[in-house]
């Protein structure tokens, strides 16, 4: 707990199954986070246990704050509207600005700030459809209608699964 916030982390799955799976688990563990683990739920109704964790937490009295998958929200976009902006600021020409597409937060920024024809994502996995993810996010930072059709995504780097190591 640092500055009186507590921190509750939902995932997929059990601790036996996750067991010696991450770092991260151990850091979580390390810095007081409690964890939830939902049992064998689908990644897309992860965002409803999510949910339920914190209608619980309200329950109990307490003033949850929900980060979604990735931290990909409009809020969390807009800080890469800045940093696209930053990029126009200081190279106007730039032509294309290439990221790693996880949960769609980073590319929707640089959409809403460098517009569709200069952000170029790689799709990494993380979502089953990043295209409509980015385009609801982007939507909503910029107040247009950004479509998933418009959007530049190399699909090609995809692996088995995401964070399944292969050659």
């Amino acid at each position: 707990m640092r500055l009186g916030l507590k921190v509750v982390l939902a995932f997929p799955g059990t601790a036996d199954s996750a067991a010696g799976g991450s770092g991260n688990l151990v850091l979580d563990g390390l810095f007081g986070a409690d964890i939830f683990w939902s049992g064998e739920t689908d990644p897309s109704a992860m965002g409803a246990v999510a949910e339920d964790v914190c209608e619980r937490l309200r329950e109990r009295g307490a003033h949850p704050y929900l980060i979604p998958f990735g931290g990909s929200s409009a809020l969390g976009a807009r800080g890469y509207v800045e940093g696209g902006d930053e990029v126009r600021l200081q190279m106007p020409d730039v032509d294309h600005v290439m990221v790693a597409l996880g949960s769609g937060g980073i590319m929707a920024g640089l959409v809403a700030s460098l517009a569709e024809k200069r952000a170029l994502g790689v799709h990494c996995g993380a979502v089953a459809h990043p295209a409509e993810v980015i385009a609801a996010l982007a939507t909503e930072v910029t107040g247009r209608g950004v479509t998933a059709e418009s959007l530049r995504i190399r699909r090609d780097q995809v692996g088995p699964a995401y964070g399944a190591l292969y050659e």
